[in-house]
């Protein structure tokens, strides 16, 4: 029986890969490696939601300190040299990763060194707004398996020189999620501590690659956020990118002083998409109001260029990060209301148990050789 490493590092990305170890039979031997944010006080210690799954888990703490790019460049070092020795002592037959950020790839390198197969998750996306999309196709590159969301996504790997044989259009895990009854509204009004009121649910992440500063970035989104008073805001805490830390502080220090919001560094999966659900609109520049809010038939006000190049929805509204902007596709969003189920990442329920399945059947070659295969179309 095959030995799995699954890799994560961020809150994120752990609700797209909890599903898929679920659906894995029970004798399969395998071992989560828990990594980046999820260690960090400043980021909730979201290593205790893994840890209450009673997975076998193996933490590489890289030590997260500061919000700079200096910093974030000896985090992946620090990271490279713990997931090389927690990998080389466990001895994986295939390493599964998720996704674009900076310990993923540190990851990536650790096991391309060691020999040891990736299955890469989300490959072929775009997000021109971030740095996450150099990062994304290199982890392309040093991976084996490719699981698209989308057949666009899986065209774009193939132009990368991959092997159509080792690309699979899966769909996006984390819709997996939509399949199942939904927590009340009461319900998550007493989880939340706050009523919701024609709720905005707003995750505003780092645009990595903006001349804006973070601050000048989220504060344009507050002002905004003035004008819908009437309304419950429910704010969740921005990533581990450089100034992620920044923009935590300025939204807790905001919703100190606003009756109406209230801040959440990490809902937990659960959570967050019961909050989606009785929610009016999602506001801000997460993935999860790109893929799983549509899915769910929730309008998207999608702030900025983190997410261009993503397919999107019929609900998903592209705007500026201007104040103006913010304000009239809020508005826009809340006149059109909820929309239909979009169906272009698959269909919900069905897409992690095909993963598992795949990963138990594909043959693990003796030799990771990689021809390059030029692309004739």
């Amino acid at each position: 029986m095959r030995k799995f490493a699954f890799i994560t590092g961020s809150r994120a990305e752990w609700g797209l890969l909890r599903p898929i170890i679920k659906a894995l039979p029970s004798k399969v031997d395998f071992k989560v490696m828990v990594t980046g944010s999820h260690l960090s006080e400043s980021y909730g210690m979201t290593v205790n939601e893994i840890i209450k799954e009673d997975f076998p888990v193996e933490l590489v703490d890289i030590a997260l300190s500061g919000d700079g790019k200096l910093e974030k460049c000896a985090a992946m070092g620090v990271c490279m040299v713990g997931m090389s020795d927690a990998l080389s002592r466990y001895k994986p037959d295939l390493a599964v990763i998720l996704g674009d950020r900076y310990e993923i790839l540190a990851t990536a390198c650790a096991c391309t060194m060691l020999g040891i197969p990736i299955a890469h998750i989300h490959g072929g996306e775009s997000t021109e707004g971030a740095i996450d999309d150099q990062m994304r196709h290199a982890i392309t590159k040093l991976s084996y398996w490719h699981f698209a969301s989308h057949e666009d996504y899986a065209k774009r790997i193939r132009q990368m020189g991959e092997n159509s044989e080792r690309i699979f259009v899966s769909g996006a895990p984390g819709i997996d999620g939509m399949k199942r009854e939904f927590a009340s509204k009461e319900e998550v009004e007493e989880q939340l501590g706050i009523e919701l009121n024609d709720a905005l649910l707003i995750t505003y992440h780092p645009e990595t690659l903006c001349k804006m500063t973070p601050a000048k970035q989220v504060n344009e989104l507050l002002v905004a956020l003035n004008g819908f008073r009437g309304r419950s805001l429910i704010i969740t805490g921005a990533n581990a990118d450089c100034g992620g830390q920044e923009i935590n502080d300025i939204l807790k220090e905001y919703c100190m002083g606003t009756n109406n919001a209230i801040f959440r560094m990490s809902l937990g999966q659960k959570l967050y998409f019961d909050t989606m659900y009785h929610s009016k609109v999602v506001v801000g520049n997460s993935s999860s109001g790109v893929i799983e809010a549509p899915v769910m038939g929730r309008m998207t006000v999608n702030i900025g260029d983190r997410q261009k190049g993503r397919i999107r929805a019929p609900s998903v509204i592209d705007c500026g990060c201007r104040v103006g902007d913010i304000v009239d596709s809020i508005g826009d969003a809340l006149l059109m209301g909820d929309q239909k189920p979009f169906k272009g990442f698959g269909q919900p329920g069905e897409i992690s148990p095909w993963i598992a399945r795949k990963l138990l059947e594909m043959s693990i070659p003796d030799l990771l050789r990689k021809p390059f295969v030029d692309n004739t179309e």
